[in-house]
């Protein structure tokens, strides 16, 4: 079904014409259908989509944050598309049809901008909280002495703990509370964010994201 932009521009399938636009100007083509439309690439190809989009799910808070842009729908976009290309493996066992994949934690990145990303200086797990100092330095534009902070925790089959604000550059340190389902190891994530900056959304508000490790 094709779509109407506030401009009055179509893109989508009508029947058998398809509509889009390129810089500003409509187009209209027939539409062809594909001649195998489930090939094995195809398949291979929405697995690491359906991967992808399963595994940032739980991550959903951190990168409406993280990837600044304007709408929850370009960010997932721009966030997936960083993922497809460079922290998936595949996990599909040898003589079977179905694919699978899994992204690779050390390669997730919640974050993607233009403040220093934070320099953990230490992180220190004791039963039910984490505890985290970062380097106070402020260096150059567009760091911030507000820049704030922003940790994710995650162990596989729970929804990761995102928590915005752990603490200010300023202030060094902070903690994060992880619930009793975070019985076994924890992957921790961390990056700066600015929402003091500016209103509008732009990467000099926020910094890429560090993976901190195992706790």
């Amino acid at each position: 079904m094709a779509k109407v932009s506030k401009n009055g521009m179509f893109s989508g399938r009508v029947g058998n014409l398809v509509y889009y636009v390129i810089n500003g100007i409509q187009y209209v083509r027939a539409y062809t259908k594909p001649k195998n439309p489930n090939t094995k690439a195809q398949q291979r190809h929405r697995s690491k989509i359906k991967a992808c989009g399963n595994f940032l799910g739980n991550f959903k808070k951190a990168i409406l944050i993280g990837y600044q842009n304007e709408g929850p729908g370009i960010a997932f976009g721009q966030a997936t598309k960083y993922h497809l290309a460079n922290a998936l493996r595949e996990t599909t066992p040898a003589g079977t049809q179905d694919f699978s994949f899994d992204l690779i934690p050390e390669k997730l990145k919640l974050s993607c901008g233009h403040i220093s990303p934070p320099d953990i200086l230490t992180c220190i797990r004791a039963v039910d909280t984490i505890s985290m100092t970062w380097n106070e330095k402020l260096g150059q534009v567009p760091n911030r002495q507000t820049d704030i902070v922003a940790t994710a925790a995650w162990v596989p089959g729970e929804r990761a703990i995102v928590q915005l604000h752990t603490g200010s550059r300023s202030g060094g340190s902070g903690h994060i509370k992880l619930p009793p389902a975070f019985t076994g190891q924890v992957h921790v994530w961390a990056f700066y964010w600015n929402g003091e900056k500016s209103i509008k959304p732009s990467e000099d508000n926020v910094s890429d994201s560090v993976y901190v490790g195992i706790f």
